[in-house]
C-alpha cells in the first residue's frame, strides 16, 4: 500500500507553514480543518499544524491536532515516523513556552523514549528543546 498524495495537498501544507511564520492561527486552523474534512491530512499536515499552533501560542490546539494525527496512525511508519518526532518536539516546545508545564513536557519525552523504532525516539533537536525548556522553567535538576 502506497499513500496517494493529492497535488493540492503539498501547497496547502506549505500554507500552514506560512501561517506559522506569520503567526496566523486562524488561517492554520482553517486549512487543517479543510484538509481533515476532505480526508487529505497526512503526517506533514499534522506536523505543520502542531508547529503553527505552538508558534501562535495555542498549545491546547497543538495537543489536539497531535492527538488526532496520532489516533489516525500518521506517525507510525516511513516518513511519518520522522514527522512524528518533529511534531512531538514542537509540542514539547509548546508545553514549555506556552503551557509552562514541566510535567507535560517530561511525560511527552518519556513516551517518545519508549517508541519501538529508533526513528521515532527523541533526536538531538528534541533533547536540545527539552534542555532549553528546563532552563526556561528553572528546572535545572531535571
Amino acid at each position: 500500500w502506497v499513500p496517494v498524495v493529492r497535488e493540492e495537498l503539498v501547497p496547502m501544507n506549505q500554507k500552514i507553514t506560512e501561517c506559522a511564520r506569520c503567526r496566523d492561527l486562524q488561517g492554520a486552523r482553517e486549512i487543517l480543518e479543510e484538509l481533515e474534512g476532505k480526508g487529505w491530512a497526512n503526517a506533514y499536515t499534522y506536523t505543520n499544524a502542531v508547529n503553527a499552533f505552538v508558534r501562535c501560542g495555542d498549545w491546547q490546539g497543538a495537543a489536539a491536532a497531535l492527538a488526532r494525527g496520532t489516533f489516525k496512525s500518521m506517525f507510525k511508519k516511513g516518513a511519518g515516523l520522522t514527522s512524528g518526532v518533529i511534531a512531538r518536539t514542537a509540542m514539547m516546545k509548546g508545553f514549555f513556552e506556552c503551557a509552562r508545564s514541566m510535567p507535560l513536557a517530561k511525560d511527552l519525552y518519556k513516551k517518545m523514549e519508549q517508541e519501538e523504532l529508533a526513528e521515532g525516539r527523541p533526536n538531538t533537536r528534541t533533547a536540545n528543546t527539552f534542555l532549553r525548556g528546563c532552563l526556561l522553567l528553572g528546572a535545572v535538576s531535571e
